[in-house]
């Protein structure tokens, strides 16, 4: 037998067959629309993104240079992580990184008006405002509003009923490790 001295010596095994059928419509429908049609959708509407969120004076971690980003734009709006549980609760599915922001990815089923309204909810919905510095004219400074500090309060209620609900499902010696296990889980989380 001669292994490989690469990363492929380790691997092994049978591909998932079954999830290769399950992917292949998928396949299917991206070779019908076009990889470049959808690539140069994906550009577009990711500058209209970056565009949007600019003009509201947020910053932007993503490629200003369309060929060196992918289809994603981050969008480090003021309170992101409660903004991205707010509008996942509202059906606006994006997702969060610290030191990123709202991680925005529009694909080639997405339609314009649809980038505008999460960018939207992103602000005039509610969730945050912008006001003039007090001092430095030249800053505008964000904040949740009434209604994103209660988006936020109502997203780590929901937080808090589903791990309660997980762990009540749990059996009473697997409650027992999971408590004890507690003091290895905040260490985790602080890294």
């Amino acid at each position: 037998m001669e292994l490989r001295e690469d990363s492929f010596r380790f691997l092994n095994g049978t591909p998932h067959v079954p999830a290769l059928y399950a992917c292949q419509p998928g396949l299917e429908i991206l070779a019908r629309v076009g990889i470049e049609k959808i690539r140069e959708k994906s550009k577009r509407q990711t500058q209209r993104l970056m565009d949007g969120a600019l003009a509201r004076g947020w910053k932007v971690n993503s490629p200003r240079d369309p060929e060196e980003r992918g289809g994603t734009i981050s969008v480090e709006c003021p309170h992101a992580k409660e903004v991205k549980s707010e509008l996942i609760a509202r059906d606006v599915l994006v997702d969060y990184r610290p030191a990123a922001g709202v991680r925005l990815s529009p694909h080639f089923y997405n339609r314009d008006e649809e980038l505008d309204f999460a960018l939207a909810q992103m602000e005039e919905e509610g969730l945050v405002r912008r006001k003039a510095h007090p001092t430095d004219g030249r800053q505008i400074l964000y904040e949740l509003t009434p209604a994103g500090v209660e988006g936020r309060y109502k997203s780590r209620l929901a937080k808090r009923a589903w791990l309660l609900a997980a762990i009540n499902r749990l059996g009473r010696d697997e409650q027992q490790k999971l408590f004890a296990a507690t003091d290895v889980i905040k260490q985790l989380a602080e890294t």
